[in-house]
């Protein structure tokens, strides 16, 4: 096909932009590479909402290999997005040897019911 040909073609990818859309298209990113960008973006909303700061990334490697008159196109993608926060627990030792999420210095205070008042309803 020549150059010129090249340039009718409907199919052929004259942009990075449009590379990039039509392996998408094509599946060659893999399913890592569905909706790489939304994700991302709801990541980050989410770390936003919870007052954390966050940093996500998306990169895109595309590799070219001219064989025998046709060009090879891989492509692989690699994300590193928002971490989620870790919950923890504060515990004690206790007895020393176990862990108890008791302050085994702190005393425990009993706890006693109170029963309601029966008050009579006085109209006005």
């Amino acid at each position: 096909m020549s150059e010129a040909a090249a340039y009718s073609d409907p199919s052929a990818s004259r942009t990075l932009g449009a590379l990039v859309s039509r392996l998408e298209q094509e599946g060659v990113f893999g399913h890592e590479g569905d909706n790489l960008y939304a994700d991302a973006c709801r990541e980050m909303a989410d770390a936003l909402t919870q007052g954390r700061d966050c940093k996500a990334e998306i990169v895109i490697k595309i590799s070219l290999h001219a064989l025998k008159g046709v060009v090879e196109v891989n492509g692989n993608v690699k994300t590193k997005l928002p971490e989620t926060p870790r919950r923890r627990a504060m515990m004690f030792v206790a007895g020393g040897t176990h862990l108890s999420l008791r302050n085994p210095d702190q005393y425990d205070l009993p706890i006693r019911s109170v029963p309601a008042r029966e008050t009579e309803i006085r109209s006005a």
